[in-house]
């Protein structure tokens, strides 16, 4: 649930172009810093062990989701493509 604000401060100009790009793309502009914010904690955070990082292949958005046991599908919370997570259980692989 997004219920909390964070306020930072930057130039109005550098604001004003941020929106004027996000909507020359149809992005959200709220949605891609909520994706920036993931993919720092991705990148840098504690991530439990049983936690893999996905990237979207459309827009390189990376969030971390439970290990799978089976092939799973995911909507970027970014750009909303769907895709399936690459990887291939070890049955799998041995064929």
């Amino acid at each position: 649930m997004k219920d909390v604000n964070l306020n930072i401060r930057i130039e109005e100009e550098l604001r004003k172009e941020f929106y004027r790009v996000a909507e020359l793309n149809a992005q959200n502009p709220s949605a891609l810093v909520r994706g920036w914010i993931e993919d720092y904690i991705v990148k840098h955070g504690d991530v439990k062990r049983s936690k893999v990082t996905v990237t979207c292949p459309h827009c390189g958005h990376m969030t971390h989701v439970d290990l799978p046991t089976k092939r799973q599908g995911q909507v970027c919370g970014v750009c909303r493509v769907g895709y399936t997570y690459p990887w291939v259980e070890d049955d799998e692989a041995e064929e």
